[in-house]
């Protein structure tokens, strides 16, 4: 090499670039034609920055010399770098045709395969690159990253923690590991990770970000906040930072914040998806349906190929009041067609045994078997299982587990935990398990296995619990509701297996009293008197998620406590201006705002206790209640609902049907308001029904746990037997 060149060179390793680019510039002079100092020219260019001339003085090393395998390579990595994906796939293909045994090429070729959106082609060439060098280390934390990406948890962590091993000092790799420990639900290694990250680069651009969202999810707020905030002083145009600021302020109640900061986040990048929808459900938050859907409409446009960002769209459908059934379906069933169909196995996985009577493997999967009302309600009925007629699985992608957990767990026959396991993963043990009907509790609700069930694992599918909607996918055969819900209720079933009736993908069977069976998912205190016998006013009250309380809902209520001199009202909300637009609302309907009085979520144990200063409950719509109405109603506290056009609509009127009080249903907002102010002035039958409902509740089929069990076994005996009457392959959808 010309020592002009070498000098260059000896400058350039020592990160002298100026004195470098000094040297080449005098050696090009001398050899204008020497391939190795356009290159190194080249590499120095993009160093500093100017990827096009980098490009473009490495393809005049190339075209003097094409046979060196690194001019390739970093030509590859400049094209990279303007975006000019395709050129730099031929560029890494040209240099391992060069140098088939060098592992980095390997290494580049899979970053290329990923901007080219190939992770299989990416996949085969991070492996081949650890095949060839076994402590690559860089490698490893590549593949890692995209095991991760993919739901492979286990073979992420695996690849991380080896990468770590081998480069302990190295802040990148810690990082990975916390992003896979994060994943698999190991908070608090998660953490540790991050912050061993930190100390070895106190700069790293995603370390402390990651350490926020970790410590939030371990419910550590004001570490979290505090971390994010410290990171947002030094990174304040950091889009990602903003979003993550705005999630945990979110998770303290804090919604003007959260939308202020998840705004500024989209306005810093207006193409990211993930916080375009998080916007939108901070947005359904704080009651503003319409902004918050199209949001989320946003959203999916931005990144149509995320099923979770669709799946929050289909969410916050529900509390629409202004979204039909046909309309709602219609979203469901491009949710499906997009997301769904295209893992769907053609041919449904046969049952083992086609015995009618024989004992059921029945599998059950949710994310929430925990302090939850899912988790609520399943109790009883786990514990209620005819064990001698069902074998029962339950999948838990529960990352923090509680006392509800360890109950559940105890009352399974076989128990689960799945949050470390990609979709196709869960599948293969479902498969394995040979689990004849796999029962959804999720739907559209965070943390869901749509995906899983979309595979068509067990030879019967069915959706129940998380709320009395529809799933939108062919896969899943049945849904499970009950005859109040349904309007009208179901005819049996004559037609083709998986094709659904009406507002449903599914077929719909019900149960024949109601669609959860209740038992206050801690102790609750005894019923006390009416709070009006002492406070002499009337006092409503809706703890309900304040999504439900849309301004139809707030003008309905406002003319209750207009038409009931005195009365106040109770709301559970977080904080924020929807609070001060409600007030508002109601001053113009002549009601002041020290009759509206707002509350934040307490504990379990203080949340049954807020029933004792209620006297009715106001059930909110077109998304009614369920787990609210129940907790109030054994509180000896009336429930006034008003029936519903869609099945989340009903769940006050099969409650209230169940306890033989119709009476308390509403057929028109007209109706609702009539019946809360009759109520309100009837002192004696407050009286009575507060002296009476807990009674009415313990003698009715909506708290008989065995009944219930036995009910659900047979609705799960009927899909087994229409199941085993037909072919032993279909191409059909039925689950």
């Amino acid at each position: 090499m010309d020592p002009i060149l070498q000098q260059g060179v000896a400058h350039h390793l020592a990160g002298r670039l100026a004195e470098a680019a000094t040297f080449y510039r005098r050696a090009l002079e001398l050899h204008p034609d020497d391939p190795v100092a356009l290159h190194l020219q080249g590499v120095l260019l993009g160093q500093t920055g100017d990827a096009e001339a980098a490009v473009e003085w490495i393809r005049r090393a190339i075209a003097i010399d094409p046979n060196v395998a690194s001019y390739h390579a970093n030509l590859a990595e400049f094209l990279r770098r303007l975006g000019k994906t395709r050129d730099a796939l031929d560029a890494c293909q040209r240099a391992i045709a060069l140098s088939p045994e060098l592992a980095s090429l390997h290494n580049n070729l899979g970053l290329v395969q990923i901007d080219l959106g190939d992770a299989g082609q990416a996949e085969a060439a991070f492996r081949r690159a650890i095949q060839i060098a076994p402590g690559y280390a860089e490698a490893l934390g590549n593949l890692g990253n995209l095991l991760r990406d993919a739901g492979r948890l286990n073979e992420a962590l695996d690849c991380c923690q080896r990468a770590v091993s081998l480069q302990p000092d190295n802040p990148a790799a810690h990082n990975n590991l916390g992003l896979v420990l994060r994943q698999c639900g190991r908070l608090e290694e998660a953490v540790g990770e991050f912050q061993e990250t930190l100390r070895l680069d106190p700069g790293h651009p995603l370390a402390r970000p990651n350490l926020s969202i970790a410590l939030s999810e371990l419910g550590k707020l004001d570490e979290a906040l505090a971390a994010c905030r410290a990171t947002a002083a030094t990174e304040p145009r950091s889009a990602v930072v903003h979003n993550n600021l705005g999630v945990i302020l979110k998770k303290t109640g804090d919604l003007d914040g959260a939308l202020a900061e998840l705004s500024r986040g989209l306005e810093l990048d207006p193409g990211d998806a993930q916080t375009c929808a998080n916007l939108g459900n901070a947005l359904r938050d704080a009651g503003q349906i319409p902004d918050a859907i199209a949001a989320l409409r946003r959203a999916v446009a931005l990144d149509p190929r995320s099923a979770a960002i669709h799946g929050n769209l289909l969410w916050a459908l529900w509390f629409d009041p202004d979204c039909n059934s046909e309309q709602i379906l219609a979203e469901h069933r491009l949710w499906n067609q997009r997301h769904a169909r295209p893992l769907k196995n053609p041919h449904r996985r046969p049952p083992s045994d086609r015995d009618p009577n024989r004992r059921l493997r029945i599998g059950y999967v949710s994310p929430d078997f925990r302090l939850h009302s899912v988790g609520g309600f399943l109790l009883p009925l786990l514990e209620n299982h005819d064990k001698k007629n069902v074998e029962i699985f339950c999948y838990a992608d529960v990352a923090r587990g509680d006392d509800v957990t360890a109950r559940l767990a105890a009352s399974a026959d076989v128990w689960r935990p799945t949050v470390h396991l990609c979709d196709a993963d869960l599948a293969q043990l479902i498969v394995a398990d040979k689990i004849d009907i796999l029962v959804d509790l999720a739907m559209h609700t965070t943390g869901n296995r749509l995906l899983v069930f979309a595979r068509q694992v067990a030879p019967v599918q069915a959706t129940y619990l998380a709320y009395p909607g529809t799933t939108g996918l062919t896969a899943i055969g049945y849904r499970i509701s009950d005859r109040y819900i349904e309007n009208p209720p179901p005819s049996p079933c004559t037609q083709e297996e998986g094709r659904g009736e009406g507002s449903y993908a599914e077929q719909t069977l019900c149960l024949p009293h109601c669609f959860w069976c209740y038992r206050p998912i801690v102790p609750a205190p005894p019923v006390g008197p009416c709070p009006a016998q002492k406070s002499g006013y009337v006092t409503f009250a809706c703890f309900n998620n304040f999504a439900k309380v849309g301004p139809a809902v707030q003008e309905l209520w406002a003319g209750i406590l207009a038409a009931t001199p005195g009365s106040r009202l109770v709301v559970l909300s977080p904080a924020g201006t929807h609070r001060r637009r409600m007030i508002e609302r109601f001053a113009r309907r002549g009601v002041a705002d020290d009759r509206l009085q707002f509350v934040a979520p307490v504990p379990h144990g203080q949340y049954f206790q807020r029933f004792s200063d209620v006297d009715i409950c106001l059930d909110p719509f077109p998304f009614a209640g369920g787990t609210t109405s129940l907790d109030g109603l054994w509180m000896g506290v009336p429930l006034i609902t008003l029936a519903g056009a869609t099945p989340v609509g009903r769940g006050g009127v099969s409650i209230l049907s169940n306890l033989g009080l119709e009476e308390l249903i509403a057929r028109s907002p007209d109706e609702y308001l009539a019946l809360a102010t009759r109520l309100a002035t009837d002192g004696p039958r407050l009286h009575t029904l507060r002296r009476t409902l807990r009674p009415r509740m313990r003698a009715a089929p909506i708290t008989d746990a065995r009944r219930f069990a036995a009910d659900l076994e047979a609705v799960f005996r009927q899909m087994w037997t229409r199941r085993i009457q037909q072919p032993l392959f279909s191409g059909t959808g039925a689950g």
